[in-house]
């Protein structure tokens, strides 16, 4: 759950409970009703925002971890453009590690500005831009200059 997610649901649970209160200003015969059941109003109102609540934390939690993938990848990309002779194993681990990040950013976020009849535009297009430039790079006859423009 974004921030903004997070922000209107808990300013939409406020405006409920506010609104409960108006409706028991306005019409004093609702005042008893709402009085007897204002418990299980807020108790509705608390556990919908410890959900709110648990899955922002959750997506933080993914967030983390999805950093933690990015730095790896990028140091394994980096340390494979360096490498003098860069062989199919430390290609395999620098692809798998770059695919791995892909993947792990394809779970987190969703296309920004998706909808029903469009696609909208990946967050991790950058990502797909470096694996393109290891697969022209290769583990074939690899010279230091085409190292340093893969760069």
């Amino acid at each position: 759950m974004t921030k903004r997610m997070l922000q209107f649901s808990v300013a939409s649970v406020c405006l409920v409970l506010v609104a409960l209160l108006g409706i028991a200003q306005v019409f004093p015969k609702f005042y008893g009703i709402l009085k007897d059941f204002s418990g299980i109003f807020v108790a509705i109102a608390a556990a919908y925002l410890a959900y709110c609540f648990q899955r922002r934390q959750a997506f933080l939690a993914s967030l983390r971890e999805l950093w933690d993938k990015c730095i790896e990848a990028k140091a394994e990309l980096i340390e494979y453009t360096h490498d003098p002779l860069p062989d199919r194993a430390k290609f395999g681990n620098a692809h798998r590690a770059l695919s791995e990040m892909i993947d792990m950013m394809r779970a987190v976020y969703c296309n920004v500005g998706e909808t029903k009849t469009s696609i909208g535009l990946y967050p991790f297009e950058p990502l797909h831009d470096m694996k393109k430039a290891l697969d022209e790079l290769g583990f074939e006859n690899v010279s230091p200059d085409l190292q340093q423009r893969a760069r």
